[in-house]
């Protein structure tokens, strides 16, 4: 999955769970998908769990760091 794939699998995944906040489910998927960039991101100011909209220096950093060559452990996102 690349980068937009990640997003899109985002915003499909909060369409369907609107009680969810968009950070919580963004975090989430990204540490199934990319468990070491969830894990940068764990506790720092950037981390989009408990926020409503994706700071944009998280967004920065997975999509900077995000590898569309990297095999992905098995993900109902795939």
């Amino acid at each position: 999955m690349n980068y937009y794939g990640f997003r899109l699998a985002v915003q499909q995944e909060w369409a369907e769970t609107p009680n969810l906040r968009l950070g919580q489910v963004y975090f989430n998927i990204l540490h199934e998908l990319r468990p070491d960039l969830a894990n940068r991101l764990r506790g720092s100011l950037h981390d989009p769990f408990y926020k409503e909209e994706i700071p944009l220096e998280a967004e920065q950093l997975v999509e900077r760091e995000w590898d569309d060559t990297t095999e992905f452990a098995e993900s109902r996102y795939l």
